[in-house]
């Protein structure tokens, strides 16, 4: 029964205190027509850029467009021509079921135990020879896939 009380009490006094805190809240006359000449302004920047036919039609057109979305100039610019680490630009799908690990996946080093995100493979590896020969040695079974 108090709980009950309780709950019933919350509610009536729910009322008058929206009404104190609308009252506390609401902006003098001078505010309010801040406000008001705010919100219009940004009402017209954003009617301005939707309401405009040329934007629809780009809008349309890129996505529909065959070609796909265009990779940023940074990107292009600094790709390494090689694809080295697991950064083909092939779109490998299916993943073949003997690929352990998935991209975005949090994995634990087994022998050094630091973490890291797998961020691309490839069916076989592709990395500079210096690097191939510090980390796979040529005894290394991995060497050779």
């Amino acid at each position: 029964m108090p709980r009950a009380a309780v709950q019933l009490a919350l509610l009536i006094l729910a009322v008058p205190a929206q009404y104190f805190i609308c009252k506390l809240t609401t902006p003098s006359v001078g505010e309010r027509d801040v406000l008001m000449r705010r919100l219009t302004q940004s009402l017209t920047l954003f009617s301005s850029g939707i309401l405009e036919w040329e934007k629809w039609k780009d809008w349309i057109l890129m996505r529909f467009d065959d070609r796909g979305e265009c990779p940023a100039k940074e990107v292009l610019q600094f790709k390494d021509p090689a694809g080295h680490f697991g950064m083909s630009a092939e779109v490998r799908s299916p993943r073949p079921s003997n690929v352990k690990y998935r991209v975005g996946q949090v994995i634990r080093h087994k022998l050094w135990n630091y973490r890291a995100v797998i961020v691309g493979w490839d069916p076989k590896l592709k990395a500079p020879d210096f690097w191939r020969d510090a980390n796979h040695p040529a005894d290394k079974k991995v060497r050779d896939l």
